[in-house]
């Protein structure tokens, strides 16, 4: 016997309603309780966005804001009417940003300009932070900001004016509202001649060249182009024209050459970008160290003093060629033409302007070479030339006669074989007892 079984149901006055939010994944799964009395739908074919189950589910994937409205399940077996359910989808909206990151960059002095434009169902708040730190931006007198409500969301500018290197920073601005949140990133860069270089080192000095070694600066956000390096003597100024050399960026150490002994120099670094110059840095003072005198004593002179001794005076070299504090000097002297070496006496320097010194126990009536060398902390320097003197054939020292034995004595003078009197003078040595007379080539007494 067959039998046929018609079950009807009434039409769902106010449809269950669903929620999604944008770009999430939702099912809808209807209630198959009730037709719907409006033929206004179109067939759902399955596709990447939106799919039908077997079990009547429909899931929509990423949902869009054009996913929102009623959605109507049908089911039939053949035999009228048809059940249906219809479901209400509605689209929130979450806070979030069309641009995730952007990178500004300034030169310092100049203004910066941050937008941060969310979008979504307000109410939206939205957040500034610096390097993930959050900071009340009516503290900063530099800093300003305005918010704006906007049809499909809220926009805040930030301004910061006049900016400078503490303003390098990565800054956020993140919006919430009921639904998410979201955040955008500024990467603001502000570029600036670079710093000095700093923490500069000798670390190794001799008389003509000095080592310096320093840490490189901050590189005011551009790559280092250069160093320039000035050097001058302490007693001038910084010129235009002072010495300089240029050391490439990836040292931080020079070996700066050609200087003179024993001189007092002021150094100083500038580090170089595209956009200019450092300031000068703190410069150091460094002194060369002393080497060997370059030059012999000058206008050196001999006398002889007596039949055994001679006095040698001499000048320091010129100033110039000292190369340091003359601290002495070393005397030579030999027979003249004779095979011995010289000997030498080590003369401590007296500081006056004309040095001199007394050879004694020479032979008589001898002649001698005479020589010098001036040395100072770092060694002797070269020889003078020779000076020749001969010592006395007779003293004549008439210091130590006696004025109360003194008196005028004739004496018989012969001019070969013919007896010539001439008067002569003489002298009695009152140590001695002799009686010295000095006659010239005429027979006179001298």
């Amino acid at each position: 016997m067959n039998r046929k079984l018609n079950i009807s149901a009434h039409p769902l006055v106010n449809p269950p309603s669903k929620k999604a939010v944008l770009l999430d994944s939702n099912i809808i799964n209807p209630s198959l309780s009730g037709l719907s009395g409006r033929n206004e739908y179109r067939t759902i074919i399955s596709n990447p966005h939106i799919q039908t189950l077997e079990n009547g589910s429909l899931v929509i994937t990423e949902v869009e804001l054009s996913d929102a409205g009623l959605y109507m399940c049908q089911a039939t077996n053949g035999i009228s009417p048809s059940l249906s359910a219809v479901v209400k989808l509605t689209v929130h909206v979450p806070a979030h940003f069309r641009v995730k990151f952007q990178s500004t960059t300034v030169r310092k002095g100049e203004t910066v300009h941050l937008m941060c434009t969310a979008y979504g169902e307000t109410p939206i708040t939205l957040v500034w932070t610096k390097d993930r730190q959050i900071f009340n931006i009516r503290t900063e007198s530099r800093y300003s900001e305005v918010q704006k409500d906007q049809d499909d969301g809220v926009m805040s500018e930030v301004t910061i004016i006049s900016a400078d290197r503490r303003d390098s920073a990565l800054f956020s601005c993140t919006a919430s509202n009921e639904f998410g949140r979201d955040e955008t990133n500024f990467q603001v860069v502000v570029q600036e001649r670079p710093d000095s270089p700093r923490n500069m080192e000798i670390k190794e000095l001799t008389s003509r060249t000095v080592t310096l070694t320093w840490v490189q600066p901050y590189s005011g956000n551009l790559p280092l182009t250069r160093y320039i390096v000035q050097l001058k003597r302490q007693d001038e100024q910084w010129l235009e024209q002072t010495k300089s050399l240029t050391v490439p960026v990836t040292e931080t150490s020079t070996v700066i050459g050609d200087l003179l002994p024993v001189t007092t120099y002021n150094i100083r670094i500038l580090a170089e970008n595209s956009l200019g110059q450092s300031k000068p840095s703190e410069p150091i003072t460094v002194t060369t160290k002393e080497e060997a005198p370059a030059a012999p004593p000058a206008d050196i002179r001999a006398e002889a003093t007596s039949s055994s001794s001679v006095k040698v005076s001499w000048m320091a070299p010129p100033k110039e060629m000292r190369r340091g504090s003359i601290k002495g000097y070393y005397l030579g002297y030999k027979v003249l033409r004779s095979s011995d070496t010289f000997t030498y006496k080590t003369l401590e320097s007296s500081g006056e302007i004309r040095e001199e010194h007394h050879l004694t126990n020479l032979r008589r009536f001898t002649q001698y070479a005479i020589r010098l060398q001036a040395f100072n902390k770092a060694g002797s320097g070269p020889h003078s030339e020779e000076v020749t003197v001969q010592t006395l054939e007779y003293d004549a020292d008439y210091s130590v006669l006696s004025e109360k034995l003194s008196y005028q004595l004739k004496a018989l003078m012969y001019a070969g074989d013919n007896p010539v009197l001439k008067p002569a003078c003489g002298k009695f040595v009152e140590s001695s007892g002799h009686f010295l007379l000095k006659i010239d080539r005429d027979h006179r007494a001298i």
